[in-house]
């Protein structure tokens, strides 16, 4: 590969860099007061400047010790957040078998919970309202057309498919169960993928950021 910086004519401002396959590739045509200058490839890494006579010499970026290790713990905190995204790509552990655990999944446990917490309530609120029935029935000794027994709700049953496509019937309390697993397995990986990412912030040095296990710690 070869590189090219176009430059202003003083070398001040380098507005683009190039890299192609052959030494004379055809560049497109400068806008005035700007020209071509060829430099190693990756032509990004380097910058034109006045060589003092009429000229220009091709000289390394210089990027401050600040930012390099700016630009090194971005990129590394990166690695972690894919890294974790990928961990919970593979599911989590449950009593009911190993779940889905992506964000979209989530969703779907967070609604089906839900729908089992109103599940439980209604039935709830039917027992104390036919126990209080019942009372009616005991002191009135028989039944009352004008007040009916209360109609039990149905029973919350959900088929749930799992992270290896099988299938598991649960009903409202199992739900609740299989939910809070599966917020407790995410939890714990993002609580290991925060451990890592508080290690790069706190490094010193690019060395020492590279130097970061960005898989260790996952459960």
């Amino acid at each position: 590969m070869f590189g090219f910086l176009l430059h202003t004519s003083d070398g001040q401002t380098t507005i683009q860099h190039m890299d192609v396959s052959h030494e004379d590739a055809a560049l497109p045509t400068p806008p005035d007061g700007y020209v071509w200058t060829p430099c190693p490839a990756p032509s990004v890494d380097y910058v034109a400047q006045p060589d003092g006579q009429g000229g220009f010499v091709v000289v390394p970026v210089v990027i401050p010790d600040d930012v390099q290790l700016a630009q090194a713990k971005d990129a590394r905190t990166q690695e972690a957040t894919d890294f974790r995204d990928g961990v919970i790509g593979r599911g989590v552990a449950t009593s009911f078998g190993r779940a889905d655990a992506d964000e979209a999944s989530r969703v779907n446990v967070a609604g089906a919970v839900q729908m089992a917490m109103l599940a439980e309530q209604a039935y709830s609120a039917w027992q104390t309202a036919h126990s209080a029935w019942e009372a009616r029935e005991t002191a009135r000794g028989g039944t009352d057309p004008s007040d009916p027994e209360p109609v039990e709700p149905p029973a919350f049953s959900v088929q749930w498919r799992m992270f290896d496509n099988s299938y598991v019937t649960l009903n409202a309390a199992q739900m609740m169960q299989f939910g809070q697993e599966v917020g407790v397995g995410v939890d714990a990986i993002y609580q290991a993928s925060f451990v890592i990412k508080n290690a790069i912030a706190a490094a010193a040095s690019v060395t020492d950021v590279n130097a970061i296990d960005v898989t260790a710690g996952y459960p």
